[in-house]
């Protein structure tokens, strides 16, 4: 590994947004969509060609098209850059600039965010003489890596950093493309990855806040309100007391400056923006271009767009009720069910799926809340089966406590959103008719619903349980908005004392959240280690390996009588070594649905650990494709590697462990072996 240099990462930033603004502002163009003001059409343009250069990426990696995939970027940033100097020149000419005071809001916003993910990731990737260190994300940069190599290598279909072979899916696609595509046309290489990713915010984070300003003003709202809004989204997270995670209720755009989180934001939002512009002004090039972002945003965010999708569908239905909007809500229709196909068979399902019906049920993360009602532990399958008098009561009870758990989730998620409550029976409720505010609430309610009503764990992967959490990213959006209009209108009782107490615990605890989070990552994780002898073999491979070759390391515990733990925690060897590995992280294998895959092979790899034959080992690697095998320490495989016969080469060698080559010179003697895990009969030459 290398560091990434300052003038590298500059111009892979100023790459990206110029890229990705002339991508979007030609297609949003075509569409006749232009939001007002420059920072709107920053995030709005930016995050649609975000779109776009993830579909690049992804076709070009599949079909091994390197160059083209650079030659797409690099005439983009020069369409980019001439069309950013165009729109400067006709800034004078808009219709409703932005109020000076709302732009010093949006910039407050911006700097915010930036300033508390800085203090995040801002540091913590170090490389020195003693290896690799880190504190806070850097696990989750390890198995991103992972996955933004296969891209970067442009060799094939990606395939499972975990399970070399095996399709890479379960996971958001799109944005890992997107990312790769963009770094390699910049010349950052897979290994500079883990540097480079705390650059990311510089591009996500402003990206991001344009494009919520600019849907905040499609749906209606005006330039102060909508900065307002912008900068409590920046600002505010969410108390530990509820659930486990901090920001797991919070649309806060530190987010957006989490390495590939950069790419996921500026197009999530952007889908949003074209979205509301379609609601409130129907013509067939804008509904194309929202049609291919909805279709296009679970690619990107699978969990986070349900809310917008399944919004969009409710929308649709209210429209036909009311015969409005009805062309508008079966266009955007189109693309939020192309989005679920997307989702469906590109990404997120992990490695099973199964049928949307089967996610109808009581929400894991209403359940969680046992702690405080204690009735919604009880199973409800033996329940349903008996129905007996007893079983009806208790069922009802359970209807009764889930009720009341809902509600208390829903108000601890807006906790001090929920001050615009107040100001309830003053609120134009008849707005709820117009098409941006019907589609406004079709999301709200979608959100509630879904993370209520829904387990997509039985869809999905194991730990879909905490993404749904993500659901209510969006919905809270437009409680951030009602919040920003209650504080405005009110602005002028900050004449007050009380007023200003209350501003001051609200802006105090938010404050709090981040800058315990901030400490936390900072100085209270303990930090991570890869030493640098195992650097040292990581960089063998990479420089002597071909990207689809096969690296077989030894992950199990022998003491144990099953595979369930890993060596190499969090994956590191897979983070950062090129090459596939046939069997690594555990972890990873299970969270996206690949853990029968991974026990069979964690099995397999136990039974010819068992052998002592060499032909058994011999048939095992020609059957598998593994040109390359790592041992750490003392490791010794227990079938003596070192013997001749099995023709391996010793490549490289040091205090971490040994690598070995495995040869193709073998003599001709016919030899027969029969599998011990699957009884199958191979016949081999010698």
């Amino acid at each position: 590994m290398e560091q990434v240099s300052v003038v590298t990462m500059l111009w892979t930033l100023a790459l990206a947004y110029m890229a990705t603004y002339g991508l979007g502002a030609a297609a949003c163009a075509l569409a006749k969509i232009r939001p007002t003001g420059g920072i709107g059409r920053i995030g709005v343009f930016c995050g649609v060609g975000t779109v776009i250069v993830g579909w690049v990426g992804y076709i070009c990696a599949v079909n091994s098209w390197e160059l083209l995939a650079r030659l797409v970027v690099w005439i983009a940033a020069l369409t980019g850059a001439a069309l950013i100097a165009w729109h400067r020149r006709q800034d004078r000419d808009e219709d409703e600039p932005i109020p000076g005071r709302a732009l010093l809001v949006l910039m407050l916003a911006i700097v915010i965010a930036i300033g508390y993910r800085a203090g995040i990731s801002y540091g913590q990737v170090r490389l020195t003489d003693e290896g690799l260190s880190a504190r806070g994300l850097w696990p989750d940069l390890l198995y991103r890596n992972a996955i933004v190599k296969e891209f970067m290598t442009f060799d094939g279909p990606p395939q499972w950093p975990w399970l070399a072979g095996k399709p890479l899916k379960g996971t958001s696609v799109l944005r890992f493309s997107a990312t790769a595509t963009l770094l390699s046309a910049a010349g950052v290489r897979p290994d500079q990855y883990q540097h480079a990713a705390s650059w990311l915010g510089l591009y996500g984070i402003p990206v991001a806040a344009g494009a919520i300003f600019a849907l905040l003003r499609f749906a209606g709202a005006a330039p102060m309100v909508a900065a307002l809004a912008v900068l409590i989204t920046a600002f505010f997270g969410n108390p530990r007391w509820l659930m486990a995670e901090r920001f797991a209720h919070s649309p806060t755009l530190v987010w957006a400056g989490g390495d590939v989180f950069a790419f996921v934001f500026p197009a999530f939002y952007a889908t949003v923006a074209v979205a509301f512009a379609v609601a409130g002004r129907f013509i067939w090039p804008a509904a194309i271009l929202g049609i291919f972002m909805l279709g296009s945003v679970t690619a990107f965010g699978p969990w986070f767009a349900l809310a917008l999708t399944f919004g969009i569908l409710l929308w649709l239905l209210y429209c036909l009720v009311s015969r409005s909007s009805c062309k508008a809500a079966l266009a955007l229709s189109i693309g939020a069910v192309l989005g679920l196909v997307t989702l469906k068979t590109l990404c997120g399902t992990g490695a099973g799926g199964g049928s949307l019906l089967a996610i109808l049920g009581p929400s894991p993360v209403i359940r969680s809340m046992q702690w405080a009602f204690p009735f919604l532990a009880e199973p409800l399958g033996p329940l349903i089966a008996d129905m007996s008098p007893l079983a009806i009561a208790k069922l009802l009870k359970f209807a009764i406590a889930y009720g009341c758990a809902a509600m208390f989730f829903m108000l601890g998620s807006l906790w001090v959103r929920a001050l615009f409550i107040a100001d309830w029976r003053r609120w134009e409720w008849r707005k709820l008719g117009t098409p941006a505010y019907a589609l406004g609430g079709g999301i709200v309610v979608a959100g509630f619903l879904l993370t209520t009503c829904c387990d997509f764990s039985k869809v999905a992967y194991d730990y879909a349980g905490y993404d749904m959490l993500r659901l209510l990213w969006l919905p809270l959006l437009f409680a951030n908005l009602a919040l920003a209009q209650y504080a405005y209108e009110h602005r002028a009782n900050l004449r007050r004392w009380w007023a200003i107490a209350v501003a001051v615990i609200v802006i105090g605890l938010g404050g709090w959240e981040y800058s315990y989070y901030v400490l936390e990552k900072r100085m209270i994780e303990p930090p991570y280690h890869v030493r640098a002898a195992e650097l040292e073999v990581i960089s063998y491979i990479n420089q002597h390996a071909d990207a689809d070759d096969t690296v077989l390391i030894n992950p199990l515990v022998a003491a144990e009588t099953k595979p369930e733990k890993v060596g190499h925690d969090w994956g590191y060897f897979s983070g950062l070594c090129i090459p596939a590995l046939w069997l690594d992280n555990r972890d990873m294998a299970y969270k996206f649905a690949q853990h029968q895959e991974w026990d069979r092979r964690a099995l397999r790899l136990r039974s010819v650990m068992a052998h002592s034959d060499p032909m058994t080992v011999l048939w095992f690697l020609g059957s598998e494709d593994i040109g390359w095998i790592y041992l750490q320490g003392d490791d010794d495989f227990e079938v003596g590697l070192g013997e001749p016969d099995l023709g391996l080469e010793t490549a490289f060698s040091n205090e971490a462990g040994r690598l070995y080559r495995v040869g193709a010179t073998v003599d001709q003697t016919e030899w027969r072996y029969i599998d011990p895990l699957n009884g199958l009969q191979a016949v081999g030459r010698h």
